[in-house]
C-alpha cells in the first residue's frame, strides 16, 4: 500500500496504524480487500488514538479515508439507497473498458457502478460525521482545528464540474481539491472563498504554527495558511507550486486522457505550465480560463520558456534525505 511504513509515512508520528494490519488474509481480490479497508475500519482504529488524544494537552490526529476508492465496495451493514432510483439507467459498458481494480464481479450496467459510487460518497460523509461526533463528546472540538480535504481529483464516476482531466492527471480537474477548515471561534464559519491559492506542502507548516510550535519555515516546502484562515485580508506570498506525476497514458475515468500528457505542472501566478518531461507542452491563464481550454504556449513562448528553466531548477534542488534520527 503507498501509505506504509515501508515507505517511511510513520516519520514523525507517536502512534501510525496501518487499516490493511488485520488477521483476515485479505489476498490479492480488490473486492475482498475493499470489504475489510474502508471507511469503517478506519472509524473503528480511529476510535482510541482520539481517546488518547483527549488525555493530551496537545495533539495531531491524521485520518485517512480511501473512499469512494475502486472497487466500490459497500462496508457490511450499509445499504445503497441510490439502486434503481431515477438517475439510475440501464445503459451496459464494454467489460474490457472497465479497470479490473474498479469492475465487481461481471457487472457492467452503469447505474450499478455510479450508484456504487455515490454510495461510497454516503458512507464516507456518515462515518466522518460520527467520528466528529465521538470527538466533540470527548471534549476535542472546544479549540481543535479541523481540515477536511483530497489528495486528487475524482476517478471513474467521479464529476469534476468544468474542469479539465481527472486523477492521474495535472489538469485542473486531477489537482484542484476541496479544502474545508473549521476552528471553533477562530475561523468565521461559512465562509467561502475561491482567493486561496495553496498545495498539500502548505499543511505541515500550518499545522505547526496553529499548535504554537517553534519551528524553522525555512526548511519546509510550503508555507502556512494560518494568517489567512483567521483572516481573509491576508495573502499568502506569491510563490511557484509544483506537481510532478509520471506517465499514466491510461486514465480512471470514462472516455479519454486529455491530451497533451504532462509529467510536471507549475504554477506561477495566474499562469499555469504543463509539460512533459521538461518540454512545455501547454500554457494557460488559470484565472480566466480555469477550464484550460486556451493554450497560450505559442503565443507567449518567452514566458513558457522562463517558467520551464524554473521547473528544471526546481527538479535540480537539492532533496533533505529521510533518517531516523
Amino acid at each position: 500500500p503507498m501509505l506504509s511504513i515501508e515507505l517511511g509515512w510513520n516519520q514523525g508520528f507517536d502512534r501510525y496504524v496501518q487499516t490493511w494490519d488485520t488477521e483476515e488474509d485479505l489476498g490479492s481480490d480488490p473486492v475482498e480487500y475493499r470489504t475489510v479497508v474502508n471507511a469503517l475500519r478506519v472509524n473503528e482504529l480511529a476510535a482510541p488514538l482520539l481517546e488518547e488524544a483527549a488525555r493530551q494537552p496537545r495533539s495531531f490526529v491524521w485520518l485517512h479515508y480511501s473512499d469512494p476508492h475502486a472497487p466500490y465496495i459497500l462496508p457490511p451493514g450499509f445499504d445503497n439507497p441510490f439502486l434503481g432510483d431515477e438517475h439510475d439507467t440501464a445503459e451496459e459498458l464494454e467489460l474490457k473498458k472497465i479497470v479490473p481494480s474498479a469492475r465487481i464481479e461481471d457487472q457492467r450496467r452503469l447505474g450499478y457502478y455510479v450508484a456504487q459510487y455515490d454510495a461510497n460518497i454516503l458512507v464516507a460523509d456518515r462515518l466522518i460525521g460520527e467520528i466528529l461526533e465521538q470527538a466533540a463528546d470527548l471534549g476535542l472540538l472546544a479549540d481543535s482545528l479541523i481540515v477536511f480535504t483530497s489528495d486528487n481529483g475524482p476517478a471513474f464516476f467521479g464529476s469534476t464540474g468544468y474542469f479539465k482531466g481527472g486523477k492521474a492527471d495535472l489538469h485542473e480537474g486531477g489537482i484542484r481539491v476541496p479544502f474545508i477548515a473549521a476552528w471553533p471561534g477562530r475561523i468565521p464559519a461559512g465562509t467561502i472563498s475561491t482567493g486561496l491559492v495553496a498545495a498539500h506542502v502548505d499543511l505541515l507548516p500550518t499545522f505547526c504554527e496553529a499548535a504554537g510550535l517553534d519551528f524553522d519555515p525555512s526548511r519546509l516546502d510550503g508555507k502556512s495558511m494560518l494568517p489567512w484562515l483567521l483572516d481573509e485580508n491576508q495573502a499568502l506570498p506569491e510563490r511557484e507550486i509544483f506537481w510532478q506525476l509520471d506517465l499514466y497514458t491510461w486514465f480512471p475515468q470514462p472516455g479519454k486522457k486529455p491530451e497533451p500528457y504532462a509529467t510536471i505542472a507549475m504554477l506561477k501566478g495566474k499562469h499555469k505550465l504543463l509539460a512533459d518531461s521538461l518540454l512545455p507542452v501547454e500554457l494557460f491563464d488559470i484565472r480566466d480560463d480555469p477550464s484550460e481550454m486556451e493554450n497560450r504556449l505559442l503565443e507567449q513562448a518567452g514566458l513558457a520558456d522562463s517558467m520551464a528553466a524554473m521547473m528544471r531548477e526546481y527538479l535540480a534542488a537539492p532533496r533533505l534525505k529521510h533518517t531516523d534520527d
